[in-house]
């Protein structure tokens, strides 16, 4: 083999270990990108799992239930394109029961003028809605949801956010009067009740607000009958001054 055939035969040899070089790189890059994709993909996958099992019945309505589970569908489906395995197959095929078992609704006990019993509670709701709108807003952002789409479910979540607060707002309420009495806890009363009459179309809260028009009522009376015994107990000192 002659110098000339050697030098070549060496060139050859060097593009070739560069070609492969260059392929498994390019092929370990592919990988990690694949990867990388999927991690965001489950992620988010794992942001809208969390609402659909978490965000309580009486805030989580047909419309934006139908919302979570489409856009868990387009997730696992990009999913499959990276990863096409038996345990993705099946977490897809598990949306179908999800879509057909509707969450438990978490609505008032007859009488009840709260949605929930305790802070924790409403306190943990209003957090799920705050997060729901932020995907909600996320969602638009990228693309995925409509702006006029997006202003519907915000303004529903805005409703829900409200209510809860009320929620919130009764059970200080509901110490102020424990506390202080009926005097100055009706006054807390009638303000949170204004708020969810002007709710009451949209969220149909007609329970609650008759359950806290009854409760003013009540106080509204022991408030007249304490103002009614005032006078009398004033009489009777001053009679009883006179009469020594």
């Amino acid at each position: 083999m002659g110098l000339a055939e050697t030098a070549i035969f060496i060139l050859v040899g060097i593009a070739v270990m560069a070609g492969v070089a260059i392929a498994v790189q390019t092929a370990e890059t592919n990988r990690q990108e694949r990867r990388l994709r999927v991690l965001a993909i489950r992620d988010q996958i794992r942001r809208a799992e969390h609402l659909l099992e978490n965000l309580p019945g009486h805030v989580q309505y047909p419309d934006l239930r139908l919302l979570l589970i489409t856009y868990l569908e387009k997730c696992w489906r990009r999913i499959l394109q990276y990863e096409s395995n038996t345990e993705n197959k099946r977490q897809l095929e598990a949306l179908t029961n999800v879509s057909s078992n509707p969450p438990e609704n978490s609505l008032i006990s007859s009488g009840g003028i709260t949605l929930y019993n305790d802070r924790n509670s409403a306190a943990k709701a209003k957090a799920l809605v705050r997060e729901m709108a932020q995907m909600l807003t996320d969602l638009e952002r990228n693309g995925y949801l409509q702006p006029e789409t997006t202003r519907f479910h915000m303004q529903r979540m805005k409703d829900a956010h409200t209510q809860l607060t009320c929620d919130l707002e009764l059970m200080d309420a509901q110490e102020t009067l424990k506390n202080a009495g009926s005097k100055v806890a009706v006054h807390q009363f009638r303000s949170i009740l204004l708020k969810l009459q002007r709710l009451n179309a949209r969220l149909q809260v007609d329970s609650q607000v008759f359950a806290i028009n009854h409760l003013i009522e009540q106080m509204e009376r022991k408030i007249a009958a304490e103002e009614e015994e005032q006078p009398t107990s004033s009489d009777d000192e001053n009679s009883s001054s006179g009469t020594v």
